[in-house]
């Protein structure tokens, strides 16, 4: 009974971390504006474009990245992406495992890109531009039947 004073401190230290791992979770799955979503044949995979501005300023840029979940793990996984000053991306399943990441004026992203090739089973082709209708980088490794997805 000594140490009844201890227990209110302690219920309230509790309280705070599981309120803080519920504040950090929210924000992984739910967290900024889906600008495009795609969802490879079989539905067991998902890919979006993420906007995520945060709690930025009017003044401040976005992070603008391409993001993979399953349908049984939503949190989302980043594998392409960075600071947006300008940059234009669209994505498309070419088939089950393969995603084509398309990126237009990609100078413009900056501030710590992710460029993964691949994640779990899904092989990421990139097809990234500096500029609006000039040369691209495609990657040699991803297929050659990749669509031209330029305007």
């Amino acid at each position: 009974m000594k140490l009844k004073w201890l227990r209110w401190p302690l219920v309230l230290v509790v309280c705070l971390v599981v309120g803080l791992a519920a504040l950090v979770v929210y924000l992984r799955v739910f967290s900024g504006l889906v600008m495009q979503s795609a969802s490879n044949s079989k539905g067991n995979l998902k890919a979006e474009v993420i906007n995520d501005s945060g709690a930025a300023a009017a003044t401040d840029v976005g992070y603008l990245g391409v993001t993979l979940k399953t349908w049984f793990y939503p949190i989302r996984h980043y594998v392409f992406g960075g600071l947006n000053y300008g940059a234009d991306i669209h994505i498309e399943w070419i088939n089950d495992h393969t995603l084509l990441i398309h990126c237009d004026h990609c100078e413009k992203l900056d501030g710590g890109n992710i460029l993964e090739r691949r994640w779990h089973q899904v092989v990421i082709c990139y097809d990234r531009s500096n500029v609006a209708g000039g040369p691209s980088e495609r990657d040699a490794s991803c297929p050659q039947a990749i669509p031209d997805l330029t305007p």
